[in-house]
């Protein structure tokens, strides 16, 4: 799954052959369409389009939405690189991208204070045991979560449920215990996806790094 969101219309294209032509690719079809959709993409679909411009349109950001296979044909560009050449060329506040190769899924802000890593982290830990997750399920799930003004809260919640799946004999107590009641993760979730959220929060911490 990829994404990257903004506020209008859906191109369902392949890519460009060569990976340093794929920047330019991308700048040129999200500034017909903010939204822009691979024809390889299994997370979503054009005819999806107009569900996620009305969820999308909650956010009170610029925000472009990618969905593809990777970054590039050899999936080599880094989604947090593609999102600052993609912002230097369009402007706007925030970049969203799920990649079906990995799984990954991220959320890049600019300008902004809202946690837009923090939203997506947490919408994607809830709702990856799901089969057959979609993007619209998953942008529906992000703007609620960006917008609520509990964002750290659901985060911990959700990083509990997933640890409680990994690790069943780890004690949970209180509010955390609370959130995990009823709320069973299954299997799909690995302890390597919690490895890197923690790995990515810290990067954030020690650097500084302006987005989100």
């Amino acid at each position: 799954m990829t994404i990257a969101m903004v506020g209008a219309g859906v191109t369902a294209l392949a890519g460009p052959a060569h990976a340093d032509t794929y920047p330019a690719y991308l700048v040129n079809q999200l500034r017909q369409n903010p939204v822009y959709i691979s024809s390889y993409s299994g997370s979503a679909t054009p005819s999806q389009a107009p569900e996620i411009r009305r969820l999308i349109a909650r956010i009170p950001l610029k925000t472009y939405v990618i969905a593809d296979v990777a970054a590039g044909p050899d999936g080599q560009l880094q989604d947090s690189d593609l999102a600052a050449i993609l912002h230097d060329q369009l402007g706007g506040g925030l970049f969203i991208f799920s990649r079906d190769t990995d799984g990954e899924v991220s959320a890049t802000g600019f300008g902004t204070s809202l946690p837009v890593s923090d939203a997506m982290t947490a919408a994607y830990l809830e709702l990856a045991p799901q089969p057959n997750l979609t993007l619209v399920q998953l942008v529906s799930r992000f703007v609620t979560i960006l917008l609520s003004g509990t964002t750290e809260q659901q985060l911990a919640s959700a990083e509990a449920q997933t640890e409680a799946q990994v690790n069943p004999s780890h004690p949970v107590t209180g509010e955390v215990a609370a959130a995990v009641a009823g709320a069973a993760v299954s299997g799909g979730l690995t302890a390597g996806l919690i490895y890197r959220r923690r790995r990515r929060r810290a990067r954030r911490r020690l650097t500084g790094q302006a987005a989100s």
